[in-house]
């Protein structure tokens, strides 16, 4: 199979995977895309720089910190200036803003596990072990 071929394919379960979230009314439970990618961040790394969360996230810090103020009202960031350089200032995602990813990805495993419920024993392998192979290739790039 040509390269041209795999990327084909990625491109349809890219656009596949879109529909199948608008059909299956998969949701940010409220919040923004960004706004999920950012708690979900947090979340996995910790306390982080705003410049180190614009970089990460491909955003301009100016449009991230209105974003910040947002959420923290919210109670779903705590914010730190760093003592040492008050330039700095750090985010971490709060117990609210853990309790709303966890809400989010409890709510897409539902959804998506109601798409997998029907496959038998073997498609569920190879659908396993082709999405095995195909993250361990990504993970190779990040």
């Amino acid at each position: 199979m040509a390269q041209k071929d795999v990327l084909r394919l990625l491109e349809r379960n890219h656009t596949l995977m879109h529909k199948l979230k608008d059909k299956m009314h998969l949701s940010f439970k409220g919040h923004s895309h960004q706004r999920y990618h950012i708690l979900l961040a947090l979340g996995k790394k910790g306390k982080m720089r705003l410049k180190d969360i614009a970089a990460y996230m491909g955003m301009s810090s100016p449009a991230l910190c209105v974003l910040f103020s947002r959420m923290e009202k919210e109670g779903l960031v705590t914010r730190e200036i760093d003592q040492n350089d008050r330039r700095n200032t750090y985010y971490a995602i709060s117990k609210k803003g853990h309790k709303a990813v966890d809400e989010i990805i409890e709510h897409a495993r539902e959804a998506i596990s109601k798409v997998f419920a029907p496959l038998n024993d073997d498609e569920t392998k190879k659908v396993s072990e082709a999405l095995e192979t195909v993250n361990t290739i990504l993970e190779r790039y990040i």
